[in-house]
């Protein structure tokens, strides 16, 4: 099909080049259709000049790329850099602080590093290297206004002291100044360095003079040696579900601690090569997947990176229209031992359209449904069962994996929780220490504190620089203020007790443990609370910290106890520890959405929390963790959006299952609000 489409866009041959994701997988299969069809087929080998040639247009990119990090740890990964015999261990710190060249301007930078490396438990030696070799690499970038010659007099220095290959390297410069002799005859006027690489990449990638006759047979060779050769047009085969899951290389080697990507790095790496490829030729790229897997007898659906750049939103498999052959009629079909995800999806779909509750609804057999064991959970997890059991079913239960989310913002909300909170909890433990007070200077303290933080932060993230740091350290030395203004004000009232009172904590083994005994069972309560005050009269407040949106924590909603339980949960935990009188529960928004708002309730009544705390008890014996299927409310900003389907479809379903269903599962959820 491919070379149809080249014939048809009355494309010669000869300015092909055809690149598979995975030669080993295609070499025997393009062999036997050339011979097949006879005609005259080479597969490409990688040879010396094509690879010193990638190597000079990595490097040039990174002469005019804002990604300078990504486009580092290629060269190291590479093998192509002199000097490195720990390019990988390099590399690999760079992946996890990818830090630039303009940050070595940063006067914090090798403190910020090498404290974020030990709580990443990365040694130091390994982060002292990272920033050598960057410091290193500064030497051979070019000043924004160049010559044309100084420029090529920089990169011939360049490549002589970097390429790993000293006795070849001769050779190989003498064929990159053919490619680039126009430029050696240009004005000696300085013209801009970025635009200067960027044109040299061209001359590099894009000869102008191509060979007259580069051959009539078809040229293949593997996603990584495409685009580098006299051959203008390229069609990238076998972008589909099989053929790139079975690409998958090995991960690269990494440091103990660092975070690494494994069952992601094949895909990852088929888009970038694509990306790259669009950007240096353009209209030029063809992208190809095939429909049906002949040997398999399936369909086969696009892979996510002909999706990404090919703009894809439908996926309609393709049935088989008719065989190659009369041997190809009597290939077995094997889908259903080989694919047997695919007949799981299928029989998971059947069963929740019936309208009888099934394991795929969530209906399961837990092991400790007909024991007396105690049941260990956290005040969090009994939230989550509480407004979506589904939701808890699969994170707590089952742990089904999370894909990771692209973070589009250097400081997540995550992150700016955790920042506030660690500086909060410092600051309340010197004041339970008598080490600090609530002045101006402990206020000014906590700023510096701050702007040291969001600093870590960016070096690890890669942000903006010194303004972005500025700006949100702008908005967030609000929240600082509302917290100090609020000690302030309370500190005649009440001081604080405790911070993060850890209960039954496996790693404390001072923590206290909280057993409740329900009519269903025993559960044992876990947990850490943020902090705990003392009023004057000798009552306990309980205070949580909040960065995020107020709406869901208003007291009335709150008292309903539907969704949001901790509060409740934690009340009665430090009674139940200590017998003392916890007067309120407070939600404090510190962030400038919050403005300082307090949501303040009154503990509930001990008899109705533990009602629902035996419902939830008994709603975990039974294995009944149904969805909840609401668009908004439980269902928004959840990791498992995917498994749930189409909400309104769903919600329909449930609701037939509800009507003809189980009645014990109609008992179980007769007063749940958010039944469908």
């Amino acid at each position: 099909m491919a070379l149809q489409d080249v014939r048809s866009r009355d494309v010669a041959v000869s300015d092909v080049v055809f690149a598979v994701t995975d030669r080993e997988a295609y070499e025997p299969l393009i062999r036997a259709l050339a011979k097949r069809l006879n005609i005259s087929v080479s597969i490409a080998q990688e040879e010396a000049h094509t690879r010193f040639v990638r190597f000079v247009v990595t490097l040039l990119a990174w002469m005019h790329s804002a990604d300078e990090s990504l486009l580092l740890t290629d060269l190291l990964r590479s093998g192509a850099l002199r000097g490195y015999p720990d390019a990988h261990s390099i590399a690999a710190a760079l992946d996890a602080f990818p830090v630039t060249v303009s940050m070595l301007d940063r006067p914090e930078i090798d403190n910020a590093l090498r404290k974020a490396a030990k709580l990443r438990n990365i040694p130091a030696v390994l982060i002292a290297e990272a920033l050598s070799f960057v410091r290193d690499f500064k030497t051979h970038r070019w000043p924004p206004l160049i010559t044309p010659a100084r420029a090529l007099d920089s990169l011939r220095k360049s490549t002589k002291q970097l390429w790993f290959e000293s006795d070849g390297w001769a050779a190989a410069w003498e064929q990159i100044e053919v490619a680039l002799a126009d430029l050696q005859t240009a004005p000696e006027i300085p013209v801009s360095s970025r635009w200067l690489a960027t044109r040299m990449s061209e001359l590099l990638v894009r000869p102008q003079k191509r060979e007259k006759d580069a051959g009539t047979h078809v040229l293949v060779c593997t996603l990584d040696e495409a685009g580098y050769g006299p051959r203008a047009h390229v069609w990238v085969l076998g972008l589909d579900d099989k053929a790139v899951a079975r690409s998958e290389q090995p991960p690269a080697p990494h440091i103990a601690g660092m975070e690494t990507v494994t069952d992601l790095s094949s895909v990852v790496s088929v888009r970038q090569r694509i990306a790259e490829l669009r950007r240096r030729i353009g209209e030029n790229l063809t992208l190809c997947a095939p429909a049906f897997d002949v040997e398999e007898g399936r369909s086969l659906f696009p892979s996510s990176a002909l999706i990404a750049h090919a703009d894809l939103h439908t996926l309609e498999p393709t049935d088989r229209i008719r065989d190659l052959d009369d041997a190809d009629a009597y290939i077995p079909r094997i889908r259903g031992r080989r694919f047997e995800g695919v007949e799981s999806g299928l029989e998971a779909l059947a069963a929740r359209r019936s309208n009888q509750w099934t394991d795929w609804d969530g209906i399961v057999n837990m092991p400790a449904a007909e024991s007396d064991t105690a049941i260990t959970i956290s005040a969090s997890q009994l939230e989550m069962m509480a407004s979506c059991p589904f939701k808890f079913w699969l994170a707590k239960e089952l742990k089904v994996p999370v894909a990771p989310k692209a973070q589009s913002d250097w400081l997540s909300a995550s992150d700016t929780g955790q920042i506030l909170h660690g500086l909060f909890e410092e600051h309340t433990r010197s004041r339970m220490e008598a080490r600090s007070g609530n002045g101006p200077e402990e206020e000014e303290g906590m700023l510096l504190m701050l702007r040291e933080a969001l600093s870590l932060q960016a070096v690890r993230s890669e942000s903006g620089g010194e303004a972005a740091v500025a700006q949100r350290y702008k908005e967030l030395a609000h929240a600082v203020a509302q917290y100090f203004r609020r000690e302030r004000r309370l500190e005649d009232e009440r001081s604080p007790v405790h911070v993060e009172f850890p209960i039954h904590d496996p790693n404390d083994s001072t923590a206290p443990v909280v057993h409740i005994d329900l009519a269903s069972g025993r559960m044992v309560l876990k947990g850490r609370i943020d902090r705990i005050d003392e009023t004057t009269s000798g009552s306990w407040v309980i205070v949580d910290y909040k960065t995020g949106s107020w709406k869901a924590f208003a007291p009335a909603r709150l008292k309903t106890l539907e969704a949001k339980l901790q509060w409740a949960i934690y009340s009665l935990a430090a009674v139940r520890l200590t017998g003392r009188v916890v007067e309120k529960s407070e939600y404090v928004f510190t962030s400038s959405r919050g403005a300082g708002w307090v949501s303040a309730v009154e503990p509930p009544p001990e008899e109705t929390l533990l009602a629902l705390l035996d419902l939830l008890l008994r709603r975990y014996r039974a294995g009944a963790f149904i969805q909840v299927a609401q668009k908004g409310g439980a269902c928004a900003w959840c990791d498992f959006e995917s498994v749930c389907a189409d909400l309104d479809e769903r919600k329909e379903q449930l609701r037939e299952k509800f009507e003809h269903g189980d009645a014990r599962m109609v008992e179980l959820f007769k007063d749940w609000s958010l039944t469908p």
